[in-house]
């Protein structure tokens, strides 16, 4: 500085975060009244719940509540998405899928916390079950507009790269009809595949599926759901300088397929019937054993995730499973310490990996 005059101080983190936070509050209100929601579904084990724990890490300032539905009885994608946000902000649609059994719950729920909550709030995120049809939910939303004064900002489906021509997980009849109501399509996990080549054989098969159903999102690559906040949450062209979206990116464009029943339509979702069982443990599993069985999935199971107690481990251990492939275990970030194992397992309806009798035999191979 000049002699004579003092430098300006250095904004703290916490006061830039606060002045990042403002501007797009600003131009988010500007596009819209009311609160904005964002919409984050993709078929099982495609990375919302990375995606939707990326995003908080990387807010802002921006203050979130998030709505979590698990399709099964174990709250998995809710503990860990606590761990990055205040337990009041997190609620969890157990035991059934938002587009059928707990769809009256969102609205009642959202409308709840909008209530109690809204001077709190900036934007409320809704993570689907993997094996949503988002119809009824953008329904549900519709309805509910006018009342609690929300907006539908952007709706971003998250594709696994690694599975998108498998017609068991990604190009499944399920997982393409998520895609059909995407505004920006996540073709996540990129970093799985063996080249470049891989990558643009991957987006051919996404386009492929987006011609067949007349719609052109917004496409990105990204590895573990890490993606700039501008691309989401209708930012892209909120955080755009004047004349160009940000980073030179184009916005995303408006579905036409977002309420394709009409308003007040009383709909259920129309995904194929998928059963669900629940394994409980009250000892520590032996990580060696553990990791054993999960390298040999059970044929038919489509997704599998728990809560694990692991001997020697003070804290719960997370555990995925999409497809044949597992996870890296990672450690739930809290002080309670483990006291039992919960996992949840999803197959279809008409598969026969899924009777009783093969439940029974996955509980015989755990409790070993």
């Amino acid at each position: 500085a000049a002699a004579g005059v003092a430098a300006a101080a250095a904004p703290t983190p916490e006061q830039a975060a606060t002045v990042v936070a403002t501007s797009l509050l600003e131009r988010l209100s500007s596009r819209r009244p009311g609160m904005p929601v964002c919409l984050i579904t993709g078929f099982l084990g495609a990375g919302k719940t990375t995606l939707v724990n990326h995003i908080l890490a990387n807010s802002q300032g921006l203050r979130a509540a998030v709505f979590v539905n698990e399709y099964g009885s174990v709250d998995v994608d809710g503990a860990l998405i606590r761990s990055r946000v205040d337990e009041d902000r997190v609620v969890s649609l157990m035991n059934g899928c938002v587009c059928c059994e707990v769809n009256e719950d969102l609205a009642l729920q959202l409308s709840k916390i909008l209530r109690t909550r809204r001077d709190t709030i900036d934007v409320v995120i809704i993570e689907t079950s993997g094996v949503c049809d988002p119809d009824p939910v953008l329904s549900t939303l519709q309805q509910i507009e006018d009342v609690d004064h929300v907006h539908l900002d952007t709706v971003v489906c998250v594709v696994d790269a690694s599975t998108v021509g498998d017609l068991e997980l990604g190009a499944s009849k399920d997982a393409r009809r998520q895609m059909g109501h995407a505004d920006v399509l996540l073709l996540n996990k990129v970093d799985l595949l063996e080249s470049p080549e891989a990558v643009q054989a991957a987006e051919g098969r996404l386009q492929e599926y987006c011609r067949e159903q007349e719609i052109e999102p917004m496409i990105l690559h990204t590895s573990r759901a890490e993606v700039d906040l501008e691309a989401l949450l209708g930012l892209a062209s909120a955080l755009a300088p004047v004349g160009g979206a940000a980073g030179g990116a184009a916005a995303p464009p408006p579905t036409t397929k977002r309420f394709c029943r009409g308003f007040g339509a009383s709909v259920r979702g129309q995904h194929t019937r998928f059963v669900t069982f629940a394994y409980k443990a009250s000892r520590p599993f032996d990580m060696m054993k553990f990791e054993q069985w999960a390298a040999n999935p059970p044929v038919g199971v489509l997704r599998a995730k728990g809560l694990l107690w692991m001997r020697g481990i003070p804290k719960y251990v997370c555990f995925h499973l999409a497809g044949r492939r597992t996870n890296p275990f990672e450690t739930l970030p809290s002080c309670e310490a483990p006291v039992g194992s919960e996992i949840v397992f999803v197959g279809r309806g008409d598969s026969d990996s899924t009777s009783a009798a093969d439940q029974d035999g996955i509980r015989q191979a755990l409790d070993a």
